[in-house]
């Protein structure tokens, strides 16, 4: 089964008889595998930037000179 919508919108965009809440919570809980590709909106882009985390990242730089010569 595949499940595809473009925005977090288009799921809150259900029935008056549903919870647009609800219905997004149970979309984002039982779907184990998520593919985003290119966001226009920046709901959804905020939504799946939350859901992926951050990843620290340690930056170091080194610069060595050599100042020995072959003869």
């Amino acid at each position: 089964m595949l499940l595809a919508h473009q925005s977090v919108a288009d799921l809150r965009d259900c029935p008056a008889d549903l919870n647009a809440d609800a219905v997004v919570g149970a979309v984002v809980e039982n779907t184990k595998f998520k593919l985003v590709y290119k966001l226009q909106d920046p709901e959804t882009a905020k939504w799946v930037a939350a859901m992926s985390g951050t990843i620290l990242v340690d930056d170091e730089n080194k610069n060595s000179r050599n100042h020995s010569r072959i003869i």
